[in-house]
C-alpha cells in the first residue's frame, strides 16, 4: 500500500467536520424540550506529522461523509421542529436512524484495517453513532407522542453522542 504523509491537523480537520453534528444536535427542537449545554469543538494545533495509509484515508472521508449526512438530518429534524410539525419531526427522526444504522454496519469494514493510532477515535466515533440511534428513537417517539420525557430522553442521548464526538477528535490528535 501506498503510505501518504499528511500534518494529524489535516486529518484530525476532517474528522472533526463530525464535531458540526453537536452543534446541531443541541439546537432548535431538542434545546427548546431538555436543557443543554453546548460542547465547544476543540481547536487544532500543529501536530507530528503521521504516515496515513489509503485505509485511513478512507476512513477519515467516511467519517466526512456520514458527519454531513447525519448533520443534515439533524438539520430537518430541527427545521421540523422550528415548524411544530411533528409527523416531519418523526419522519426525520426515522431517515436518522436509518443513517446511523446504515454508519454502525459500514463502520464494521474499517475494524482491522486503519492504523493504531486512530483506532481510539473510531470506538469513540462507534459509541456516538449508537448514542444518536438512541437519541432518533427517543425524538421519534416524542414526535408520536408529545411526550416531553422523550424529548429529554433524546436530549440526553445527544449530548452523550456530543461527548462522543469530541473525544473522537481528542483522540485523533485535538488539543485542547
Amino acid at each position: 500500500m501506498t503510505k501518504i504523509k499528511m500534518k494529524r491537523k489535516t486529518i484530525v480537520g476532517l474528522i472533526a467536520i463530525a464535531a458540526v453534528i453537536v452543534v446541531a444536535m443541541l439546537a432548535g427542537c431538542i434545546a427548546e424540550h431538555a436543557p443543554t449545554s453546548v460542547i465547544e469543538t476543540p481547536v487544532p494545533t500543529e501536530l507530528e506529522t503521521s504516515v496515513l495509509t489509503d485505509q485511513d484515508s478512507e476512513y477519515i472521508a467516511w467519517v466526512a461523509v456520514t458527519g454531513y449526512s447525519i448533520k443534515s438530518d439533524l438539520d430537518l429534524i430541527t427545521s421540523a421542529c422550528d415548524r411544530s410539525d411533528y409527523n416531519d419531526v418523526e419522519l426525520y427522526s426515522e431517515m436518522l436512524n436509518e443513517d446511523v444504522t446504515e454508519a454502525l454496519v459500514e463502520i464494521r469494514q474499517f475494524d482491522d484495517v486503519i492504523s493504531p493510532w486512530l483506532k481510539p477515535s473510531k470506538i469513540e466515533f462507534k459509541l456516538a453513532l449508537r448514542d444518536l440511534q438512541q437519541g432518533a428513537y427517543y425524538c421519534k417517539q416524542g414526535a408520536k407522542s408529545h411526550d416531553n420525557a422523550d424529548f429529554v430522553t433524546c436530549g440526553d442521548y445527544l449530548k452523550s453522542a456530543g461527548t462522543h464526538i469530541k473525544r473522537t477528535a481528542v483522540l485523533a490528535g485535538y488539543r485542547e
